[in-house]
């Protein structure tokens, strides 16, 4: 059964409001495309729904068919119209027939720069929800919109305009206070997350025995696309010093886009390029994340590695958690002031092979660390459960509208 199928309570109507709230969320990142914005969009959109949020999401012209619950209003392209421009146009339009109360724009540039003119023009509660790329910043790589002068500006525009901002990380929720002031929204913690019913009713034993794993072999998992911010060079760097310190009992499963990639730099260690996941639907034809196969091999292994040098909150990093998994993960990573709060595993420096190996080696090491470690990220991943998030959201929105109509 589709993850939508299972009935939530209507916060609104738990917290005494009369009928649902209307929200609009504007997205210029969102499905068919896969991505992490895309997907994690779409799993906020559907808890949303879920939830008892009246929800209408804008995205471009290519999602209008999706079977999902919630409704979609592509983006009214006219010939000679700029994004912009067909994002105001359909909004407006929107706004003259239901008058939503609520505003929120999914990645802070171009989608919360357009969103926030449009809001301060009509005068709706606006909500801005960094991603990564859209505040933080790694020069290293040239990595983040705000290092080219015209991003920077029209985000901190956008920032000054918005009545809540959330954010996955200390380090971003520091960037947008930073770039917001002397103007003070909410700042709320709200990641990104997953859906923890996914991963319940496996035997990991039998995972295990599927995959050809022996009782005591230890595996480590990492989940990313090929891209030099996520850090995957680094991870196989500390593959090899690991090896060299601990030369067999262990493997390590690297899973996402553009992994094949990798073969001609694989070191002479059990490293296993597992490329890109199928994509999968419900029997309702919606997407599926994670996917299955995703789904069982994070069942299947010990330890999850996280190497990215900067960026959000990663959604593989609360699918980790929902298996159990405990995380090794820099420190740049979005999700490593949850990973620290919680206990469920290490954060190391950014870019640091010998760091890495040596947190890799601690795990292999010390199998009581490795149980307790675990515990606590199954207790990370109630917090991450997509419809939990949902809630915390609504209760932004609930908040905003309500300081909207205490200042008419």
């Amino acid at each position: 059964m589709s993850c939508c199928a299972a009935s939530e309570p209507n916060c609104f109507r738990s917290w005494g409001w009369g009928s649902p709230m209307r929200v609009v969320l504007l997205t210029y990142h969102f499905l068919p495309r896969i991505g992490g914005v895309e997907l994690a969009t779409h799993s906020l959109a559907l808890a949303l729904w879920k939830a008892g949020v009246e929800l209408t999401v804008v995205a471009p012209q290519r999602t209008p068919h999706l079977p999902v619950p919630y409704r979609i209003v592509p983006l009214r392209r006219i010939r000679g119209l700029p994004r912009w421009g067909a994002a105001w146009w359909t909004l407006w339009q929107l706004w003259r027939r239901e008058r939503f109360q609520v505003l929120h724009a999914q990645m802070l540039y171009p989608a919360g720069a357009d969103a926030a003119a449009f809001a301060r023009w009509i005068g709706v509660p606006l909500v801005l929800s960094a991603q990564g790329a859209d505040i933080l910043t790694y020069e290293p790589l040239r990595y983040g919109l705000r290092l080219k002068r015209s991003n920077a500006r029209r985000i901190a525009r956008a920032l000054r305009r918005a009545g809540a901002l959330t954010y996955h990380s200390v380090e971003m929720a520091r960037e947008l206070a930073r770039e917001a002031a002397p103007h003070t929204p909410m700042l709320l913690f709200l990641p990104n997350g997953t859906w923890t019913e996914h991963f319940r009713g496996y035997d990991r034993q039998q995972l295990r025995r599927d995959y050809g794993l022996q009782p005591t072999e230890l595996v480590f998992i990492t989940v990313a696309r090929n891209s030099p911010i996520k850090g995957i060079d680094i991870l196989l760097q500390a593959a090899r010093r690991l090896a060299e310190r601990i030369p067999h009992g262990w493997r390590l499963w690297v899973m996402g886009r553009g992994m094949e990639r990798l073969r001609a730099e694989l070191p002479d260690v059990p490293v296993e390029l597992l490329g890109e996941m199928p994509t999968e639907s419900t029997p309702e034809g919606m997407p599926l994340h994670p996917p299955t196969e995703m789904v069982r091999r994070l069942l299947a292994a010990d330890v999850f590695v996280a190497p990215a040098l900067s960026g959000g909150f990663e959604l593989a990093c609360a699918e980790a958690a929902a298996a159990g998994l405990p995380i090794i993960l820099a420190r740049t990573n979005g999700a490593s002031d949850m990973v620290r709060l919680y206990g469920a595993g290490v954060v190391v420096p950014p870019a640091d092979p010998e760091a890495l190996a040596q947190a890799m080696a601690h795990m292999y090491e010390c199998p009581e660390r490795r149980l307790q470690q675990r515990q606590c990220a199954l207790k990370m991943a109630q917090v991450l459960d997509w419809n939990v998030l949902a809630r915390r959201c609504c209760r932004i929105y609930q908040r905003l509208v309500e300081r909207a109509g205490k200042q008419r």
